[in-house]
């Protein structure tokens, strides 16, 4: 399964797939069979809904069963991961450790811990960074995958025509 981050969707309908332009795009990501291969969290719907347009107005209409529900497992993963970026060899400053632990990618993160899951981002690794905690830098960290949005619609079979 890939879980998506809130800057796949924001991206996609600002710069690259927008609503008026392709809107196959959107109904292919929504459609019932790519349920239990694609999903997100419901801290990155409360993100992408947060204001107004095309974009909320289509998160809206996805079933619920898109945006995964917490769990003990991602519970679990929570405490660890905080364990994690709040390990004094992590050397993180104090407020990326709270911008990190108050995020929707904290969440993410620990969504996939729980579920083998790879998670879908368009950041970029920064492993010597201490400003920020970068998605694919702590899912390095746990080991797991991260890739970019435009490798994860190859290998779903994404084709716009």
């Amino acid at each position: 399964m890939y879980l998506l981050d809130a800057n796949v969707f924001m991206e996609a309908s600002r710069l690259y797939y927008s609503f008026e332009l392709a809107p196959g795009f959107w109904r292919w990501l929504a459609d019932p069979s790519m349920l239990g291969r694609v999903a997100s969290i419901p801290a990155v719907r409360d993100e992408i809904t947060a204001g107004k347009g095309d974009l909320v107005s289509w998160a809206r209409t996805l079933p619920s069963s898109f945006w995964l529900p917490d769990s003990a497992g991602v519970a679990t993963a929570l405490v660890e991961l905080a364990n994690w970026a709040t390990a004094p060899e992590r050397a993180y400053r104090q407020e990326a450790i709270d911008l990190f632990l108050g995020s929707a990618d904290y969440q993410l993160i620990a969504h996939a811990m729980a579920s083998g899951a790879t998670v879908v981002t368009r950041e970029q690794r920064a492993p010597g960074a201490k400003r920020v905690i970068k998605i694919p830098d702590a899912c390095d960290s746990h080991g797991l995958a991260s890739t970019d949005p435009f490798t994860t619609f190859r290998a779903l079979g994404l084709r716009l025509t």
